[in-house]
């Protein structure tokens, strides 16, 4: 009888652990994913927003620098070899050079399109506040690293809900934790062996989430959150990038000219 009661008492303290670690793991992996899902994207569009589109400004500035220049060259051999200058041949040879160039600066532009449009579709504080709540929430319930017993249509479910997570989507997450059930009497189900297996790799889990997280944490743009959110900061990598840009466009304008010069031959 004594030791029956043992056994009960090591039970219910060994669930207990195994509730408060899957409480911190679930905690730990909602953290990760907001850092993913949330904070990274909205961090680089603030950089290309607040320093990227200034960047943009230059590429483009020194696009035409190369081209112009580029033109200049090639008129040049063109009189070197006692040629009349084929202006057409020039400028297609020039825009085919530098194909690769436009791609990247319509990348750039694009950067910058989403990171207006995303900035200026944030949700409020609050809707952020019940997202990551439901989120935590149905992770408890449904991520397959905490719930081994998941059936196919759980498993789906969870698929679904980290769609509408990414989305921002809170109406959806609201419907869906509505279809699930809770599943903590899966810990009932096991002995105090498996609770203890469970628990070290509930602890495992933690240790390498923790890790993850400082790795993500460690790399751009977390690097420069602060400076980001610093205005001084922000106004000096401006000031740096108008400098190159009075230099790029004092560069076109000397080219500019000597092409001019060139087409009046």
């Amino acid at each position: 009888m004594n030791s029956e009661l043992a056994k009960s008492s090591e039970k219910e303290l060994l669930k207990e652990q195994y509730f408060l670690l899957k409480g911190e793991y679930v905690k730990l992996i909602t953290d990760k994913d907001v850092l993913i899902e949330w904070s990274k994207p909205q961090l680089e569009a603030l950089y290309v927003i607040k320093i990227g589109a200034k960047q943009l400004e230059l590429m483009k500035l020194r696009l035409e620098v190369k081209r112009i220049k580029k033109m200049t060259e090639l008129a040049v051999a063109y009189l070197n070899r006692n040629e009349t200058i084929n202006w057409d041949k020039i400028e297609a040879k020039v825009e085919f050079g530098l194909q690769q160039d436009y791609e990247k600066i319509l990348i750039e532009a694009e950067r910058v399109y989403h990171a207006n449009h995303l900035l200026s579709h944030l949700a409020s504080p609050e809707r952020s506040a019940e997202l990551r709540k439901l989120y935590r929430q149905l992770a408890k319930e449904l991520h397959p690293d905490l719930n081994p017993n998941l059936t196919e249509n759980q498993k789906n479910l969870w698929h679904t809900v980290k769609r509408a997570y990414e989305y921002g989507d809170l109406e959806s997450l609201q419907a869906l934790s509505i279809m699930t059930h809770d599943i903590e009497s899966y810990a009932n189900l096991l002995s105090a062996d498996d609770l203890k297996l469970q628990i070290e790799l509930l602890k495992s889990g933690i240790k390498k989430l923790i890790a993850e997280t400082e790795q993500i944490r460690s790399e751009f743009p977390f690097t420069i959150e602060k400076e980001l959110r610093t205005e001084e900061w922000v106004a000096k990598q401006n000031q740096q990038t108008e400098m190159l840009i009075k230099q790029a466009s004092e560069e076109k304008k000397k080219y500019e000219e000597r092409l001019e010069l060139l087409k009046t031959v």
